[in-house]
């Protein structure tokens, strides 16, 4: 729903409003993303930067959805497999993610 995308968001009066089951944010994570607990500082956190973006799409995705007349149920961030990024040393920035993931929604 980028500024350059040109489809048309309303619906003919006599259309049934459609539904959309879920919009999904996909992001790619790294163990990098993840800074030691030492020196983390919570919102400057490359993970929380990018959660923080895809939240920001998409509020305004359903948002926009929304006022055009459809029916959003849920939305959702999606990543690459947990053992992609993932290691045992990143225990507090998970719990400050998992803290912050409500959210979302």
């Amino acid at each position: 729903l980028s500024s350059t995308t040109h489809y048309p968001l309303t619906m003919t009066k006599h259309a049934k409003p459609f539904r959309i089951r879920t919009i999904t944010a996909f992001t790619i994570l790294h163990p990098s993303d993840f800074p030691p607990a030492e020196t983390e500082d919570g919102e400057n956190d490359p993970v929380v930067q990018k959660i923080d973006q895809c939240s920001t799409l998409l509020h305004e995705a359903k948002s926009r959805l929304s006022e055009a007349g459809y029916e959003i149920q849920t939305v959702r961030i999606a990543t690459n497999p947990f053992g992609e990024w993932l290691t045992l040393k990143h225990d507090a920035s998970i719990n400050h993610l998992t803290s912050t993931s409500d959210d979302v929604s």
